[in-house]
């Protein structure tokens, strides 16, 4: 959801058909007042991180390598270079 009038009222953002959000989003920052990232996601379900460069109109996700962690964070040192952090269970065993 974004609003532009300070929360008097809140309209859903888009995001493309084919993108399953089954998981938590637990981070969003902007770097600026148009491109803004969102993480998320569990051990056992889906990691997501998301990218907009409207403003927050539209989302697109971001291609990400197969990994079991669950995300809850991100973190940028310019607009290209960027860090997602997670946390992931292994097993000793």
């Amino acid at each position: 959801m974004r609003t532009s009038d300070s929360g008097t009222r809140w309209q859903q953002s888009i995001v493309p058909a084919g993108i399953g959000i089954n998981t938590s989003l637990t981070k969003l920052i902007f770097l600026d007042n148009l491109t803004g990232w969102i993480v998320g996601g569990s051990q056992f379900g889906t990691q997501i991180v998301l990218k907009t460069t409207d403003g927050g109109l539209a989302w697109f996700q971001q291609n990400l390598p197969t990994t079991s962690a669950s995300l809850y964070d991100v973190a940028f040192l310019n607009s290209s270079r960027g860090w997602v952090v997670g946390t992931s269970v292994f097993s000793t065993s």
